[in-house]
């Protein structure tokens, strides 16, 4: 299958470690979790890879799964591509150079950062606002659990997504140019990318928009700083011995704003999945009108808050705007870039159409879901609205879809057993009880055969 058609899942629920305390449940922004038979199970159709649940759990039980790290040693060109934010997991008092040089110390023959690409993306993007007319807002495409969640949760809004690739893409295909360039087949040329989120390994894994991906393994940010950092201290402070620091606009695209700073007329920068769902929601209902971008990230602070990052996500913010602001123009970094090979980069830059994979049906007949609609409003009715989760659904309303797709049973609500003592008179009659006759409707039959 091609990237289009799977979505790839970095998350990993250990059974044996999760205690079904519903947390993960609850902060879920796509309801992709249910707590069966005691523990956390992944729905992988509505999961988007934000990391969420791995924050909210208080046992550990999610991971992010990872390549190992020894299969750099498969490829004689060993490319390790971070992102900015990697250097801002260290004191100041190490120079980007000595991060470097410990990098390569560990085992890889080049670095490059993902956001030498940018100067790409930017031109790409001021050419789709300039001829796409005014007051229609074009959504970044740098956050993959953002394109994910609006392929989801916001199919009508998939067609306002940029169609350009990442910038570690993009970075990526240019580093592997450069070394056919001098003689290098690409079986010798490994690249690897440096990654502070889930949602960026699933990108590499199936992306979308593309058939496959540039990247030939994906290494977790906080694993590579553990065995960086005792190479970090054992060098000491270098000195920057070339000019390789990134320009502000290249330095600080990874972070709130990094890309909004840049765009004309009226934009958003927006960090936070939950902020992100509450603005969507809003342009869809048309309450938000004539925006020419929206930047949209789904950490707060953006790539600095990802979930495998180590430092505290606003030093790390600070130290990149710090570094920023003192780096000398004379110090930026200087490739070997010709101007044939950045039109090269341009014509690789875009992707293909984004489809949407809506998650909110009931059915895929029409009728059906009329049906099953009238069903999930009567349970609705029913229900004690409190989003207990005990169910093992994140709240009410999920619960009643479950129920009415023959996923779980009626009486997984811990208030209708109680109401009702055993199974077999658990009806609307004997809730009458706890509920009150306002509560209590007819219901029809669900998909799992439960009485009316």
């Amino acid at each position: 299958m091609t990237g289009s058609e799977v979505f790839y899942h970095a998350l990993r629920i250990d059974r044996n470690r999760c205690i079904g305390c519903t947390h993960c449940i609850r902060v879920c922004p796509t309801q992709a979790l249910r707590v069966i038979s005691g523990k956390a199970t992944l729905l992988g159709k509505r999961c988007v890879d934000c990391g969420e649940c791995l924050r909210a759990c208080p046992v550990d039980a999610i991971t992010i799964e990872e390549d190992d790290f020894n299969r750099i040693f498969d490829y004689k060109k060993r490319i390790a591509i971070i992102p900015s934010v990697f250097y801002g997991q260290f004191s100041k008092r190490y120079s980007q150079q000595t991060i470097v040089e410990s990098i390569k110390k560990v085992g890889f023959t080049h670095i490059y950062e993902s956001e030498r690409s940018v100067p790409v993306i930017k031109k790409r993007f001021k050419n789709i606002i300039e001829n796409q007319g005014a007051g229609i807002p074009l959504i970044s495409s740098f956050c993959p659990a953002i394109i994910r969640l609006i392929q989801v949760r916001f199919p009508l809004l998939v067609k306002h997504i940029a169609r350009i690739k990442a910038p570690v893409d993009l970075t990526a295909i240019m580093v592997r140019e450069q070394l056919r360039k001098v003689g290098w087949q690409d079986h010798e040329v490994g690249v690897f990318y440096v990654t502070p989120c889930a949602a960026k390994i699933a990108a590499v894994k199936s992306p979308v928009g593309d058939e496959s991906s540039y990247v030939d393994g994906v290494i977790n940010l906080n694993s590579l700083y553990n065995r960086v950092y005792p190479e970090v201290k054992d060098i000491g402070d270098v000195r920057q011995k070339s000019n390789r620091m990134l320009p502000p606009e290249e330095l600080l695209w990874t972070l709130t704003r990094g890309e909004s700073d840049h765009q004309n007329g009226r934009v958003l920068a927006i960090d936070g999945i939950g902020n992100a769902i509450d603005i969507l929601e809003k342009i869809e209902d048309g309450e938000v009108k004539n925006l020419e971008f929206l930047e949209l990230r789904a950490c707060d602070e953006s790539c600095a808050g990802g979930v495998l990052n180590v430092e505290n996500r606003f030093l790390v913010a600070e130290r990149l705007n710090r570094t920023s602001k003192a780096t000398p123009k004379e110090q930026y970094h200087k490739d070997n870039w010709s101007e044939m090979d950045w039109m090269f980069l341009e014509k690789k830059s875009g992707i293909d159409e984004i489809r949407p994979r809506p998650i909110m049906s009931l059915d895929s007949d029409f009728n059906a879901a009329l049906e099953k609609m009238d069903r999930k409003s009567d349970l609705m009715k029913l229900l004690p609205s409190v989003d207990c989760s005990s169910c093992g659904s994140p709240d009410c309303e999920t619960f009643a879809i479950d129920v009415v797709q023959g996923k779980t049973d009626l009486e997984k609500c811990v208030f209708i057993t109680d109401a009702g003592g055993e199974k077999d008179r658990c009806y609307p009659h004997r809730l009458a009880e706890t509920w009150g006759s306002g509560k209590i409707v007819n219901l029809k039959s669900s998909d799992n055969g439960s009485k009316d």
